[in-house]
């Protein structure tokens, strides 16, 4: 337990305590531990007497913290941020929305707001051009490389992109998958005829 010397950061607490007795939560508060007494005295009190109790020198707080729940809230605002920097390296960097909404699950609407945000017009249309074949296989044995040091998607086109920076990144997506479009491009099906089989000369004289 870690005490709490700050008067104001007492008072809030007098507040929140004030604030959950109007709320309903009575109740929630004697199980956990605050004794009827404290919110008897507590009720129809004043910011004035707040105050006033809070700068005693004896008034004590004590605080616990549950140190996993910050820490896990920490690395989501972490991972948040991140995302929205690659977002935004993304769309600086030539990404279609084809590739954003891949990656970042993000709407056309959003898409559009953030290239605005950017200052970005709209993107270029068609596909991109390809390097050349030796450059192909440069980045598909980088690819290759970067997959076994880094597990998410997004940092792997990234850290691709930083090897290949004079490439959009339009271009490098459409290089790592072109054996995958290759792949799913549906085969040229033969149409089977037929074949026409002539009438024998007893079959007609049959049916005549």
């Amino acid at each position: 337990m870690i005490a709490i010397t700050d008067n104001h950061t007492k008072r809030l607490v007098l507040e929140d305590l004030l604030l959950r007795m109007e709320t309903g939560e009575v109740n929630a508060l004697l199980e956990a531990g605050v004794s009827p007494e404290l919110l008897d005295a507590l009720r129809n009190r004043t910011i004035r007497d707040l105050i006033g109790v809070s700068q005693m020198t004896d008034a004590s707080v004590y605080m616990h913290v549950n140190a996993s729940s910050f820490l896990s809230c920490f690395q989501r605002l972490d991972a948040m941020k991140r995302s929205k920097q690659l977002q935004e390296y993304f769309v600086m960097h030539g990404a279609t929305p084809d590739l954003l909404q891949s990656l970042f699950k993000l709407a056309p609407s959003q898409i559009r707001t953030l290239r605005a945000t950017l200052r970005l017009g709209n993107p270029i249309a068609g596909r991109p051009a390809m390097p050349s074949t030796n450059e192909r296989d440069e980045i598909h044995r980088a690819w290759v490389e970067i997959g076994t040091q880094e597990k998410d998607i997004r940092e792997q086109y990234y850290a691709l992109h930083q090897r290949f920076s004079h490439h959009s990144m339009a271009c490098l997506w459409a290089t790592i998958n072109e054996f995958t479009r290759l792949a799913c491009k549906p085969a040229t099906r033969a149409v089977t005829r037929t074949p026409h089989i002539p009438e024998t000369g007893s079959e007609s004289g049959k049916r005549s």
